[in-house]
């Protein structure tokens, strides 16, 4: 080992790293305009206008109660709400909601969460399995792809 040469991750490493991560967010933020995930507008595109009754259900009837799953009249003649649905990023958006921020906001920035965390979780997960760099930012750089196709 040459001398001033770290074992495992180098200090250039980690400056190019970074520096990949600030395209991948800078990125992904031209793409999820802060100024929309932070408008006070209720998101409606496919089944997300029962998303967001799901949501304020949650804030309004669920969490208050201490309960995670219950029955809603809402919808046909009632139903088992939360039953088949994971109620994960409901609760967080119920809390976010709770501590100042609108429902609308908070249903906005749960839902565009995991879109920043793909890049996160395939840089973490190559590090874990073992790879060296530049794997695991190459994986993070190629999760883009995956949130970016349009099939499925």
């Amino acid at each position: 080992m040459r001398a001033g040469k770290k074992r495992g991750f180098e200090l250039r490493d980690w400056h190019i790293d970074a520096l990949i991560f600030i395209f991948i967010f800078g990125f992904l933020l031209y793409y999820y305009k802060p100024e929309l995930l932070l408008s006070s507008t209720a998101t409606t595109c496919g089944d997300t206008g029962s998303d967001n009754y799901l949501a304020k259900f949650m804030a309004t009837e669920l969490l208050p109660h201490g309960e995670i799953f219950g029955w809603s009249q809402g919808r046909w003649a009632g139903y088992p709400i939360f039953q088949f649905i994971f109620p994960l990023a409901y609760i967080l958006m119920s809390l976010l909601s709770y501590v100042g921020v609108p429902l609308t906001i908070a249903f906005k920035l749960i839902t565009a969460l995991p879109n920043f965390l793909i890049p996160i979780s395939a840089y973490v997960a190559m590090r874990w399995i073992g790879f060296k760099f530049p794997a695991p930012i190459i994986s993070s750089a190629l999760s883009l792809i995956f949130l970016f196709q349009e099939k499925n």
